[in-house]
């Protein structure tokens, strides 16, 4: 039997699908220690149409749609929504054909349009042919309110191959109308695979739903459910000698979107996997993180193209690169930078060549080339390192309990001895920082062979990427009100200093735009703060901090005389709109904190009647752990009030179960927000 890991890329992320090569169903399963990088998919003009010619191959063969019917009648509190999915049913079946494995692919899908919106969202349908080899039938039709039923003429669909993702049969829905309903099948062989995800439609009410995976007898798969999806049963005489894990939903409406953090409206979803062969005498499971860890692990270190010349040119550019670094910070920062000045990521590409020393001649690569690249560069710099691979927790995250391939999607090297982080794909990152998305993740530790390839692997296979401490991205505000002797116009001068990660999405706009575009955004950001106001006067300054740590400082002078209301000899001053705060989420993107202190002057004759509105405080804490914090307040200094606004998220996640207390903190900031400073003139 053969094994090769697949990278594959799958809505922009990196997925390494395990793919066995079975030559008869018997064959035991074997483990592999090479692993070979590729593309999965099959161009679409090499596949194969029609039905089988050998019956009986799988369960399903035979299942097809009523010919005639009217549309399905659906509870009376579904059909407000845009769209009712009536159906879907996925059926997944491996079955042997011609001594080897296939998996068979049956899908039927009925979905309920009741707006123009939901006309709009499903009139066309891609069905992936990433590694389809053989389309058994598809066929889709329109069901009308009246029973007159359209279907969609095979000439009309056609494959598609979109650049930098895989292949796709398209077709297109005509002459949908509200109440009507769409309907298709499509049963396709696919190369098996035995690793898997199914992903189910969440926004919309789900009047049936059915998954299941049928497999021969002797292959246990697992599966694990997510965000609500029930849990798989093990059905072993739901056919004659072979097994099925099944699932249904019957009547499902969407769950409420009480927030914007995208974290807490996941998708539902099943991750499923081949874990036991029973022709097989061991009881250990196939596939565990170690034996994931072993494959990544060969995957990116495998250097033996490398011949003994081109390992001696490798040696001699990292002697000359490192000449002048005096510890190993400065070595990493040494090959950091040679890689960023020398070689252009492809993020959206995978892999674009077959060797490291091809990346280098081309000065281009995708993103497995160029990790593959760091790898061997800092394995020859004699660097400590172990690869930490994981997924962004604001998608699918990573689930320790259960190793899959479909959780390795980024990766970040950690160096052991000066125990620093490095993303190499988000160039924006300096040492030292990862990306807000993979702060706190569970990460399949990945350990190079840096003597002897068959070095065991650390003991520890999972571990946590740290999050940073929330003094690291701050943004801190000085602003100075001076006020004219009638208190008619006011001129702002105002200093921004944005650290950590703040300054990291600022910084990358900075690099790629123009000093002409970066002024216009620079100015609508101050002017989020003040509306119409007029700015005369802006400047900014990319710098660095001790520990690599990123900042932007902005100046800007500018007339806001619209933050002034008179009412006869009453000033209102605005002051809550000028301050921005974060208190709007469940979680945030990452601990930081914000601090404004604001310099209002006050001319001579004039006084402020209600300070004490500035006073306010709120903090979110349980034991002993502050999760969020609110607190304003003001003192005098002569003629000048300073305000002081200052609010806190130590902690990148907020318990589910503090959300109801959390709206006191998000209260609080809001009640801010609307505080006007009556100004009145001495008596």
């Amino acid at each position: 039997m053969t094994v090769r890991i697949l990278n594959l890329i799958v809505g922009g992320s990196i997925i390494l699908c395990l793919q066995l090569c079975l030559p008869s169903v018997s064959g035991a399963f074997v483990s592999t220690k090479r692993l070979v990088g590729g593309l999965s998919a099959n161009p679409s003009n090499k596949l194969t149409f029609g039905a089988l010619s050998v019956a009986g191959i799988f369960e399903n063969e035979q299942y097809d749609w009523q010919a005639q019917r009217h549309p399905i009648g659906i509870p009376f509190n579904m059909t407000y929504s845009e769209a009712v999915i009536v159906e879907d049913r996925r059926i997944l079946e491996y079955a042997q054909l011609n001594q080897e494995m296939h998996l068979y692919e049956t899908v039927h899908k009925i979905i309920r349009i009741n707006s123009r919106q939901a006309i709009s969202h499903f009139n066309k349908v891609y069905i992936p042919l990433a590694d389809a080899n053989h389309v058994i039938a598809i066929k889709a039709r329109t069901v009308h309110p009246s029973g007159a039923i359209n279907e969609v003429a095979p000439k009309a669909m056609r494959s598609l191959e979109v650049e930098n993702t895989d292949a796709y049969l398209i077709f297109a829905f005509e002459g949908i109308e509200q109440g009507s309903e769409i309907e298709y099948i499509y049963k396709i062989r696919r190369d098996p695979r035995f690793f898997g995800r199914a992903i189910f439609e969440a926004n919309f009410p789900i009047w049936y739903l059915e998954f299941e995976i049928i497999t021969p007898e002797h292959l246990i798969f697992e599966a694990k459910s997510y965000n609500h999806f029930p849990d798989l049963s093990l059905l072993p005489l739901r056919y004659p000698g072979k097994n099925s894990l099944y699932a249904r939903i019957q009547q499902l409406l969407p769950p409420e979107k009480k927030s914007t953090d995208s974290r807490h409206l996941s998708v539902m979803r099943v991750d499923y996997k081949l874990s036991y062969n029973k022709q097989q005498s061991s009881e250990m499971p196939l596939h565990t993180w170690a034996d994931v860890a072993y494959m990544v692990r060969s995957l990116i270190y495998d250097f033996d193209a490398l011949t003994d010349t081109e390992i001696s040119q490798l040696h001699q550019v990292i002697s000359a690169l490192l000449k002048n670094a005096c510890n190993e910070q400065e070595k990493i920062n040494a090959i950091i930078r040679f890689v960023n000045e020398n070689i252009r990521i492809e993020p959206q590409e995978q892999r674009l060549h077959e060797s490291v020393f091809a990346t280098l001649a081309t000065h281009i690569g995708g993103r497995m080339d160029i990790i593959q690249l760091y790898a061997l560069l800092f394995t020859i710099a004699d660097i400590p390192h172990q690869l930490l691979v994981t997924a962004d927790r604001n998608q699918t995250g990573f689930d320790s309990n259960f190793a899959t391939l479909y959780a390795l999607e980024e990766f970040v090297f950690h160096f052991t001895y000066s125990n620093l982080y490095f993303s190499p794909i988000h160039t924006e990152y300096n040492l030292g920082m990862i990306p807000a998305m993979l702060q706190g993740n569970h990460a399949l530790v990945v350990t190079p062979p840096f003597d002897d390839w068959e070095e065991p692997l650390t003991e520890q296979l999972i571990d946590s990427l740290p999050v940073s401490h929330f003094m690291q991205s701050l943004d801190q505000n000085c602003i100075h009100l001076q006020a004219d002797s009638t208190m008619t116009s006011i001129t702002t001068h105002w200093e921004r200093t944005l650290t950590g990660h703040l300054a990291v999405l600022l910084r990358k706009w900075y690099r790629n735009t123009s000093d002409k575009e970066f002024e216009a955004l620079m100015q609508k950001v101050v002017e989020y703060h003040v509306p119409q106001a007029l700015v005369t006067h802006i400047t900014w300054k990319e710098t660095q901090l001790p520990d690599n740590l990123p900042c932007m400082a902005i100046q800007a002078t500018l007339k806001a005389d619209n933050l002034l209301e008179h009412a006869g000899e009453t000033r209102l001053l605005r002051i809550g709109r000028m301050i921005e705060t974060s208190i709007k989420k469940y979680s945030p993107d990452y601990p930081f904190g914000r601090h404004y202190q604001i310099h209002v002057q006050i001319p001579a004759g004039w006084h402020i009647a209600n300070i004490d509105q500035l006073n306010k405080a709120a903090v979110l804490q349980e034991n002993q752990i502050i999760y969020a914090s609110f607190h304003s307040s003001c003192t005098w200094n002569g003629n000048t009030l300073v305000i002081n606004v200052e609010e806190y998220f130590p902690q990148v996640d907020i318990p589910q179960s503090l959300h109801e207390q959390y709206q006191r903190i998000k209260n609080c900031a809001v009640d801010f927000g609307y505080v006007t400073l009556v100004i009145q003139k001495a008596q």
